[in-house]
């Protein structure tokens, strides 16, 4: 806080140390909004097993430049074989 000279007397105050205070509409911080900030370039997924055991992984990927469901091949320890996993979501 910054001390300037009054223009004229403050009730209790010496006329010297009368503070400035400038009006604000409010921090930057305060005004801004959830919507403002970035969203994040990775979304957690889920990749399920097409064997049909109810097996998963949970991953993330990038949606920007993944547009596509993703297929990746991984083992799947419930039928010891590697097998394709297909994207879902996570519930």
């Amino acid at each position: 806080m910054r001390l300037t000279r009054a223009a004229g007397p403050l009730k209790g105050t010496p006329e010297l140390l009368r503070p400035i205070v400038r009006p604000t509409a409010g921090a930057p911080d305060e005004r801004r909004q959830e919507s403002d900030m970035a969203k994040p370039t990775t979304i957690k997924i889920r990749l399920n097993s097409t064997a049909g055991t109810g097996y998963f992984y949970v991953t993330k990927k990038n949606a920007r430049t993944m547009t596509d469901k993703m297929v990746v091949r991984k083992y799947d320890p419930v039928v010891r074989k590697h097998v394709e996993f297909r994207e879902g979501k996570i519930k």
